[in-house]
């Protein structure tokens, strides 16, 4: 299916749909077995926006065309046992824009500029950005993004391998939390993979 008629077909899909794209528990425990679902539900421009950076506004997120998200989260059941080289986390978000060309906008100047520009600075309440890594990934359908993160908190330095990926005009994101500085790349594109097979697979039923 070339990309015009993928475009097309992902106008308008509605949160009921977005529920149905992202992976249940049965579908990440292929790839990460032991985890528990501890987190799913719609995620709305001000829930963006209070979980981000110092600064975010459920405008801005409106304003760059992002109009709803659906994400579920998998950790694993005390971070109190976690070794160093353990993932603690693993979650999937499918997200709809108004267009296309909102989720390109996205990927560049939202997801990666805006990590590479707050290295120092605070996400959430008690982690602090201390390092970002643009990565390559050419496995997906459409334009594919991927960082890998590093974060000091309260417990020492944790990582997020991230990948965000374009389907008209959806985005796909998957990511991976591991304690330690260790990257997650071949994981998280496996689950990427699995991902974006689920939405196209949605959006054609």
């Amino acid at each position: 299916m070339n990309n015009i008629r993928l475009n097309s077909i992902t106008h308008d899909t509605d949160i009921s749909k977005l529920e149905s794209m992202v992976l249940n528990l049965d579908e990440i425990s292929i790839f990460v077995p032991g985890l528990r679902m501890v987190n799913e539900g719609i995620l709305t421009n001000r829930q963006l926006a209070e979980s981000g950076f110092h600064g975010d506004t459920e405008d801005y997120f409106s304003n760059q065309g992002r109009k709803t998200g659906f994400m579920r989260e998998f950790g694993i059941n005390s971070r109190d046992k976690m070794y160093d080289g353990d993932d603690f986390v693993v979650g999937c978000v499918a997200h709809s824009f108004d267009n296309d060309r909102n989720v390109n906008d996205w990927m560049e100047k939202v997801f990666l500029k805006r990590f590479i520009d707050r290295i120092g600075e605070l996400i959430g309440i008690n982690q602090k950005l201390v390092d970002v890594k643009e990565m390559l990934s050419e496995h997906f359908f459409d334009h594919s993004l991927a960082v890998h993160l590093i974060e000091e908190g309260p417990e020492g330095e944790v990582s997020f391998t991230i990948i965000d990926f374009k389907i008209g005009t959806l985005l796909g994101v998957c990511f991976v939390g591991t304690k330690g500085t260790y990257s997650r790349m071949e994981l998280c594109e496996q689950i990427g993979l699995a991902l974006e097979q689920k939405m196209v697979t949605s959006l054609l039923g």
